[in-house]
């Protein structure tokens, strides 16, 4: 015959339960990293028609896939020199037009117009 469970035993197994469920800050597990980022460039439009999709185009060369929740409206944005705010997606590209550009997939919080020679 087993004894029965003593309250420290129960108290053991429910505090267990609670931070299984909540999970303890700081402890190991996956988490979303933030790049936040500022880059100079020029919005341009890649592909053939009718399926062409956005890209910033930096004035040191590098190129970042706009995410596909704002290519609409980073394309209307005429075709000059801005300051974007924003991050880079973590994880891999989520579609065949962003793996093609190796500096990542920006997604884009803000920008600003800036004149050409700053």
């Amino acid at each position: 015959m087993k004894a029965p469970a003593g309250p420290l035993a129960v108290g053991f197994l429910l505090a267990s339960a609670l931070l299984a469920g909540v999970g303890i800050p700081g402890g190991a597990g996956p988490r979303e990293e933030r790049y936040q980022l500022e880059i100079k460039g020029r919005p341009a439009l890649y592909g053939h028609v009718p399926f062409t999709y956005v890209v910033i185009e930096t004035v040191d060369g590098s190129k970042y896939y706009v995410h596909p929740d704002q290519q609409e409206e980073i394309r209307e944005l005429p075709p000059k020199l801005y300051l974007f705010r924003g991050r880079i997606q973590p994880g891999p590209p989520t579609t065949i037009e962003a793996a093609q550009f190796p500096d990542g997939t920006f997604i884009v919080e803000d920008w600003e117009e800036v004149e050409a020679s700053q």
